[in-house]
């Protein structure tokens, strides 16, 4: 029997917490909006009551594909820039991303077989010893809804079963995840075993302990295949674009040509993890505050 969405509990708190006006004001758009700008805005607000009927109205005159790639993916590059600019919190990116999820789940059964196929392969990770996965989940999601065949291997896994999962599914690259500073050592230990290996597939790293600096200047010594740093779930997707493009830049820049040294949380990579010649022994097996805006920068990786 098929389940349709008729209560969201966050929904409902969001609306509540956002006043009549704003609720008021949703409800004057779809009142008065196309089905198409009603689609974008579902996804821009994570709102999933309704949703599968106007999808069933857009499906009267637009292929599933094309409601995919030119209205629900419009909105989700909107969630994109917000969330960048941050004008908006991982909380509701979260459930933008859930959002997409479903319509595409609701749209699957109109795609043509050759609309289904991938665009690229990377297999995700929480590195050994670490439990974090919201903000590898929503990379999960985010490269999923856009085409890539993502292997989400869960928390605390080994690099053997990184490399197998690899190994099996013809990956294009891999994503390690970590919040934990010691994580940053597993890592390490990570590139270097499959340095000693040979292995050179393209690696992106990402979590709250990682700086961009971090991972391009020490442990990049640590490998010799293509090492990047995702800052969020949509750096990460710009990287899968670039990988499976063939387009890696030589050096991974902000806009302006600087090399950015920021985390996504206010949170430093603390000295004893940050120096290459740290003994991991001196690093404290201590965990960074697990609260929302630190889950926000646990990005591919």
């Amino acid at each position: 029997m098929e389940k349709r969405c008729v209560y969201d509990p966050l929904t409902a708190f969001m609306d509540h917490y956002a006043g009549e006006s704003a609720a008021q004001e949703r409800r004057a758009l779809d009142d008065d909006a196309s089905v198409e700008e009603r689609l974008r805005r579902r996804i821009i607000d994570g709102d999933r009551i309704g949703l599968d009927a106007d999808l069933d109205e857009a499906l009267g005159t637009h292929p599933a594909l094309s409601i995919i790639n030119d209205i629900l993916l419009d909105g989700m590059k909107t969630v994109g820039e917000l969330f960048g600019a941050g004008e908006m919190q991982l909380p509701f990116v979260l459930q933008s991303a859930e959002t997409m999820k479903a319509a595409v789940a609701l749209l699957e059964p109109h795609l043509e077989k050759s609309d289904t196929t991938d665009k690229g392969c990377i297999v995700l990770a929480t590195v050994k010893g670490d439990v974090h996965d919201i903000g590898k989940n929503l990379v999960d999601i985010i490269l999923s809804n856009n085409g890539y065949r993502v292997v989400n291997l869960g928390i605390k896994v080994p690099v053997e079963t990184m490399l197998s999962a690899v190994q099996e599914h013809r990956a294009d690259s891999l994503g390690m995840s970590g919040l934990l500073v010691k994580s940053t050592l597993i890592m390490k230990e990570n590139l270097e075993l499959m340095k000693q290996r040979g292995i050179d597939i393209p690696v992106i790293l990402g979590g709250a302990a990682l700086t961009r600096r971090f991972v391009t200047e020490d442990l990049a010594k640590s490998y010799d295949g293509e090492l990047r740093y995702a800052r969020d779930a949509f750096d990460g997707l710009k990287l899968m674009e670039d990988i499976s493009g063939g387009a890696l830049p030589v050096r991974p820049t902000d806009n302006d040509g600087t090399v950015d040294d920021s985390t996504a949380t206010d949170s430093p990579v603390p000295a004893a993890a940050a120096s290459p010649a740290a003994d991991s022994t001196q690093v404290q097996d201590t965990q960074v505050q697990e609260t929302t805006t630190v889950e926000d920068s646990d990005s591919p990786a």
